[in-house]
């Protein structure tokens, strides 16, 4: 009995002091006690700060899913931004390749004359040049009029003539190629020659069937014949200089200047009548 008493009393002694800390704290609480106000300010930014540091592991694993879908936003963005910079370094190169072929085309109306004939402009689009062949390839064809003996023409001087015509491209044979024959008249008594592709000449030309005792002179000019009904009479071909005569072997040596390089040449003109 003196046991179960001690135990009842030990008990209600404790419910006493718990309700009695609890009456405090809420005294103390609605009393708005200044250290005891400072006091719950700590505990609260302590329970704060924990409960912080305890849930942060929580929160930040349960936005790892965001986190990568943040992620797989930013790469796909980057790659957009990589597409869009290589289009724009395109676009730059394709607009300056615009505007080089666009100054070269009108460098080209310049220089080159338009004659009474139709002409058509062509670009060229590929140039070979070996022994046995010297030729070029421009982006016009039978569909464009073009037929095979078409004089072609740059900066009002025959660089040679259409030797194989397809749709949309043609071949052109340029005049040292070594099966290049083209009829011409030289000098002012408009003397007949056959002008002709020679790879072993120092010239790289060579006129064939001159008058015996024709001698050349520096500056004569060499024209087209339309003796073989194919070309246009009166196109340039060159300029004879350096000429010299052995007395002994009564030959001749000289040079041919033209105005153009064919090698360096983007754009020509095509008779089609």
């Amino acid at each position: 009995m003196n046991a179960k008493n001690g135990w009842f009393e030990q008990s209600n002694l404790r419910v006493i002091l718990l309700f009695s800390i609890a009456c405090s704290f809420i005294y103390l609480d609605s009393s708005n006690q200044k250290y005891f106000k400072n006091t719950k300010a700590v505990i609260n930014d302590v329970i704060a700060h924990t409960s912080f540091i305890i849930t942060w592991p929580i929160k930040e694993a349960l936005n790892i899913p965001n986190y990568v879908i943040h992620i797989a936003t930013l790469k796909k963005e980057n790659e957009q931004i990589s597409i869009l910079q290589e289009e724009k370094q395109k676009l730059i190169a394709d607009n300056n390749f615009l505007r080089q072929e666009s100054q070269k085309i009108q460098k080209f109306i310049q220089e080159e004359k338009i004659y009474q004939d139709e002409v058509i402009l062509a670009k060229v689009i590929l140039k070979a040049n070996t022994i046995t062949a010297s030729s070029m390839t421009i982006n016009k064809g039978a569909g464009d009029g073009l037929k095979i003996g078409n004089p072609v023409v740059k900066n009002n001087n025959l660089i040679g003539q259409i030797e194989e015509v397809n749709y949309k491209s043609s071949r052109v044979k340029l005049l040292n190629d070594i099966n290049s024959n083209i009829p011409v008249v030289i000098g002012e008594l408009l003397t007949q020659a056959i002008f002709s592709g020679d790879p072993s000449s120092k010239s790289k030309f060579n006129i064939q069937y001159l008058p015996k005792n024709f001698r050349l002179n520096n500056g004569d000019s060499i024209y087209t014949s339309d003796i073989d009904g194919i070309l246009k009479k009166g196109i340039l071909v060159g300029t004879v200089s350096d000429v010299k005569y052995d007395e002994s072997t009564k030959k001749q040596t000289y040079s041919i200047n033209f105005n153009y390089n064919p090698y360096q040449t983007d754009y020509v003109s095509v008779f089609i009548n």
